[in-house]
């Protein structure tokens, strides 16, 4: 039996202070628990189902595998359990050996100014594949120069949002290079991440790097509190696809490139600042008329906007 868990709740000012790009790091450390809580109840929810549904072998080969099972905090974890209640769905196999693989990936460490970031990097890995982080061939070294420089920069410029990354991401899945990088709500503290093609600008990673990470934090915040209401079929505008997009989509946009902005914003590349600004602007204001945010989701784009005109 799963232990009896503590409720996680948000206030409207935490609220408030995780849209801030520069998060108290203590709030995201409260996220993440919320997740550690989320991952138990999806281990508990597949025992049952294997126990209810498949033969009692299958059921102690998932124990045993369960009893070994070191870290319940990690990203992989979640992405497991995504997989194995998509296969007891489907009537298919539950892959046991895949929560406990038995590889050794690559850990990578970057400093600057005494702030750490600590990430495995990992490339290969069965449950992170189903969710789309495919991963190319590793080039740790590569990996390790090219995450030295942006970690300096993000430092140097921008401490407040590394130290809000040191405690949020932990794995870095290493994508073919391309714009962006990608995340997924059932992997906490994992990042897709391409290194760009012209790496003479280590700004490029230090901004995929904000910008994934705050799509993590945002999807920690919709597993405690419900954002948004809008039918499933419903589509709006987005400033970041030709396509409309599902009003979760929109507002996952909005909450990244509201940081991106800060990212950019008293820099050198005013461009990127501006692109980023008028972006973000343009989603709050639809978010704001979509009549599709619950009080929560409504509290985090007046918090957006009220940002946005302090910066205009």
């Amino acid at each position: 039996m799963i232990e009896a868990l503590a409720p996680h709740q948000l206030s409207a000012a935490e609220l408030r202070g995780l849209t801030h790009p520069q998060t108290d790091p203590a709030l995201l450390v409260r996220l993440r628990r919320g997740e550690v809580s989320k991952h138990k109840l999806l281990l508990e929810l597949v025992r049952r189902r294997v126990r209810r549904e498949r033969p009692t072998s299958a059921a102690a080969h998932l124990e045993e595998a369960l009893s070994s099972l070191n870290d319940v905090a990690d990203g992989r974890v979640g992405a497991w359990c995504a997989g194995a209640l998509a296969a007891l769905d489907a009537g298919d196999p539950v892959n046991v050996g895949d929560l406990l693989h038995g590889r050794a990936p690559a850990r990578l460490r970057s400093s600057a100014d005494d702030l750490a970031l600590e990430v495995t990097l990992d490339a290969g890995d069965p449950c992170l594949e189903r969710l789309g982080l495919t991963a190319e061939p590793l080039d740790v070294a590569l990996w390790q120069r090219e995450l030295d420089a942006a970690w300096r920069l993000l430092v140097t410029r921008h401490r407040r949002m590394a130290e809000g990354i040191s405690v949020t991401v932990d794995r870095i899945v290493p994508l073919a290079a391309r714009p962006g990088g990608a995340t997924s709500g059932w992997a906490f503290g994992t990042v897709g991440i391409g290194l760009p093609v012209s790496r003479a600008e280590p700004s490029r990673l230090a901004e995929s790097l904000v910008h994934e990470h705050r799509h993590l934090v945002l999807s920690a915040i919709m597993d405690q509190v419900p954002l948004t209401r809008a039918p499933a079929a419903r589509r709006y505008p987005s400033p970041w696809r030709r396509e409309p997009r599902p009003i979760d989509g929109v507002l996952q946009g909005c909450f990244a490139h509201l940081a991106v902005a800060a990212f950019w914003r008293g820099g050198r590349d005013t461009a990127a600042f501006e692109g980023a600004y008028a972006d973000t602007a343009a989603a709050t204001a639809t978010l704001a008329a979509s009549g599709a945010l619950t009080e929560a989701g409504q509290v985090i784009v007046e918090e957006a906007r009220r940002l946005l005109d302090s910066w205009s």
